[in-house]
This record gives C-alpha cells, structure tokens and sequence, in this order.
C-alpha cells in the first residue's frame, strides 16, 4: 500500500527481487593434517551443509548442491550486497558428532545477481587456516529469479511477520 503512494511521488528507487541461488560444492584444496570436513554456507537463519567428505592428498570432494532464497534489493546502480558466511568444519578428534570451525569467509552473492538466468559460474574462494596457510574452495555457483511472486505475496509476508511481533529483516 505504502509502496504505490511513495512510487506516485517518484520516491521509489529500489525493486525488491526474489532469488533461488544453487551451489555446488566442488572441492577444497590445500588441507593438511585433516581426515574429514564439511562446507557450512549461512546467512543469519538460514543455513545449508555438505555432508562430511573424506580428505585424500590434501583435498575433499563433493558433488554436492546447496540451495537458499534470498530477496535483493536493486536501484539504479544495481543490487546491494547480501553476505554469505562460507565455513569450512571438521570434527573433533574422538567425537565426529562435534564440529570445530577451522575458517571463515564472507562473500557477497550479490555479485552473482546480475543476469539471474540459471547460468553456473565457477568461484575460487581462500580460506585462511591456522599456522599461516591457506585452502582453496571450488564452487559452481547460479542465480534463478523466481517467479510469481507479487505484491500481495509481499504484503502477507509483511503482516505475517508483523503479526508475530518479529523483527522484520
């Protein structure tokens, strides 16, 4: 309702897009010292996870998919950014139920918006390990804009969310 009355007074700059992005975890190089390991992808809420994967030579395979919505926000210079925390996790000695994150990344997955025709990118991202080294995760990464999704569907969202007393993010 608010959107139209502040669009009639040009004052609407930003559209709303709706995201389905699709990972494929591929594999990560250069561990050293480690037996198994996972890849956690994670915004606030929502999180995805790879199953452990064996480490042969200093590398762990997957041919694995990870899936998350996410709603961008775009204006005139393009999307603004939407941060991802990628973490790579082994389990602790004795206790393969119990995971120790070993690194961290933050990335952007707005630079994968631009287009969001399904297309796969190939990504490369360092991860900084302890005693200075480092490990390189491979991903296959595409953007799909998904449809159907209208202004009433965005008006529920909005008064379910209200209703709850949550926080609105």
């Amino acid at each position: 309702m608010f959107r139209k009355l502040k669009s009639s007074f040009g004052g609407a700059s930003k559209q709303r897009v709706k995201l389905r992005y699709d990972i494929n975890v591929v594999s990560l190089e250069g561990l050293e010292g480690v037996e198994s390991a996972r890849i956690v992808w994670a915004r606030q809420a929502k999180v995805q996870v790879t199953q452990l994967a064996l480490v042969r030579n200093g590398v762990a395979s997957w041919n694995e998919e990870l899936c998350q919505i996410a709603s961008l926000h775009r204006d005139a210079k393009g999307f603004e950014p939407k941060e991802y925390l990628f973490k790579l996790q082994c389990p602790t000695r004795g206790n393969v139920q119990k995971m120790n994150t070993l690194s961290k990344a933050t990335v952007d997955m707005s630079r994968f918006a631009e287009g969001a025709d399904g297309s796969e990118k190939a990504v490369e991202i360092w991860l900084g390990l302890p005693r200075g080294q480092r490990a390189k995760l491979r991903l296959r990464v595409s953007a799909t804009q998904v449809r159907n999704v209208g202004a009433e569907d965005e008006e529920d969202e909005l008064e379910s969310a209200v209703s709850e007393d949550s926080g609105i993010s």
